[in-house]
């Protein structure tokens, strides 16, 4: 890197970043299935959970089948022609959405795993979702408007149309009410053989009943206690510090603080003492403390292990591919994800490991950790290897654990019942404590390892990737560095990454 990185121009840079709207655009020019013209139903990968409802059905004799609601709407600034679909789950547009995107500016969140298929069995990807305005006798809500690669009409409204503008269709007189419209709007029934071909959607995983709910808050209950319990402190696994003993011990000076954070290191270090995480120490180790500034404006207490790191051996045991388990959550219909209570505070330091972890308090002196701190190297493989133990290979197809991270997902509500219950029990005997606040049960959307899973697969979590798109464009090297750096984390979800981004790539390099 160098000492004075040069300003970059406009040209150089703000030109060249990566717009994801384009990016879908370009897949739905080059898309293979570009010319199939089949509409479809977002399906996951187990067709038993895939079953058809709808009746927008085509290529039948039946001319009843093929009776449609069509009526006018306005989405962004355009007019267009929509279809009542009350099988769909979810409103579906098709070329036309991305350009109406486009047009109000609407960020296109690609989506990654989601299936869409036809009554035929055909299939096709679907793109992504934006967040449109949509105006129906005058009355405007925003839909999240799922987009397919083709699809003969315009536009398929579905059931969150109707509970997003509380709409009642009156069958009889061809008339559809709307909440805070001042009179009904026509709708046109169409009978003939060419209705659209688009099949309902099946977005989003099911929610539980209000007496499902009840069975999982007695379920939970029973396994897990109420109020905050202690943290625990678990026999299935030690962690070990290895330094070669030629090492001399790193010795590092305490960082000056301000008066008021110093009062906050120093509270939180009693907690420590008195939750026995921590002890005074004698080591001829040392680390500096400092304290990094947490979203809710408070501090939170960390040690500086990076000279501790340097040194250490660490072990080779694996950690799992995120991406291998996130394609296996896409036949969850029902989701849990568990928060343990600081996580790696539940594993014990291994004797003679202590020392190494020592860090200096300003005031109060020196203290080592007897339960594994965060930050140093080789934790996350410790903990890893522990989750392995929980979750063994037996539980792979419904549950998985990404060091801390905890997620169960299956198909029914019975079978994610059982499969809960086995897993918060094993939690229990390996002596570990779930924070029941930060935990999520038999949800139909959860957030996990930094994205948004659903049945449909899973997409980035618009609260993460907020920081890119809000990024101004890059004016020095140290600033595209940063801007590539982040970019890259989420190019699972841009096709051709590396070539849009080969032009900043290359200036970067120069």
């Amino acid at each position: 890197m160098r000492d004075a990185p040069p300003e970059l121009s406009a040209e150089q840079t703000g030109q060249c970043v990566i717009d994801t709207n384009a990016n879908v655009a370009k897949q739905l020019v080059e898309s293979p299935d570009k010319n199939n013209n089949q509409g479809n139903i977002v399906k996951n990968e187990s067709s038993e959970n895939a079953e058809l409802n709808s009746t927008a059905l085509s290529d039948r004799n039946d001319r009843n089948l093929h009776a449609r609601w069509w009526l006018e709407i306005v989405v962004g600034k355009s007019k267009i022609r929509a279809m009542l679909d009350l099988g769909a789950t979810h409103t579906i547009m098709g070329p036309l959405g991305l350009q109406i995107a486009s047009e109000c500016e609407s960020r296109v969140m690609p989506t990654f795993g989601a299936q869409a298929t036809a009554y035929d069995g055909r299939t096709e990807s679907i793109i992504g979702r934006a967040e449109l305005p949509v105006q129906v006798a005058g009355v405007t809500h925003t839909l999240n408007v799922a987009l397919v690669n083709s699809m003969d009409d315009e536009c398929l409204l579905g059931a969150d149309f109707y509970r997003t503008f509380n709409a009642i269709v009156h069958p009889r007189e061809n008339l559809l009410q709307i909440e805070g419209a001042s009179e009904r709007v026509a709708l046109e029934a169409v009978t003939s053989g060419k209705s659209s071909r688009i099949c309902s959607l099946q977005i989003g995983l099911t929610e539980v009943t209000e007496l499902q709910r009840e069975e999982l808050r007695q379920l939970v209950d029973r396994i897990l206690p109420t109020g905050e319990a202690p943290v625990g402190c678990t026999s299935w696994a030690e962690h070990r510090i290895i330094v070669d003993e030629s090492q001399r011990p790193v010795k590092q000076r305490y960082y000056p603080v301000s008066k008021k954070l110093e009062e906050d290191m120093h509270s939180q270090v009693r907690e420590l003492l008195a939750a026995g995480h921590i002890r005074r120490s004698s080591s001829e180790w040392s680390s500096p403390v400092v304290m990094v500034r947490k979203a809710n404006g408070s501090y939170r207490l960390c040690i500086d292990y990076r000279k501790l790191n340097a040194v250490t051996k660490v072990s080779a045991y694996p950690i799992p591919n995120m991406d291998i388990i996130l394609r296996k959550l896409q036949n969850a219909r029902y989701i849990t994800t568990l928060d343990l209570s600081a996580a790696f505070h539940q594993v014990p330091m291994s004797c003679g490991s202590e020392k190494y972890t020592a860090f200096t308090v300003p005031g109060m002196g020196l203290f080592e950790w007897t339960r594994m701190p965060y930050g140093v190297a080789g934790g996350p493989a410790t903990f890893q290897e522990l989750a392995d133990k929980i979750i063994g290979p037996e539980m792979e197809p419904v549950a998985f654990a990404y060091i801390d991270d905890i997620i169960i997902a299956t198909a029914t509500y019975a079978e994610h019942l059982r499969w809960l219950e086995h897993v918060l029990k094993r939690i229990n005997q390996a002596g570990l404590t779930i924070n029941r606040d930060k935990s999520f049960f038999c949800r139909s959307e959860v957030k996990y390892l930094g994205v948004i899973v659903d049945r449909n697969g899973f997409r980035p979590d618009p609260d993460k990737i907020a920081p890119v798109t809000e990024m101004t464009a890059p004016k020095t090297l140290k600033q595209l560095r940063r801007f590539l750096g982040i970019a890259s984390w989420y190019r699972k979800f841009l096709e051709n990454f590396a070539t849009i981004a080969d032009p900043l790539n290359t200036e970067r390099k120069m």
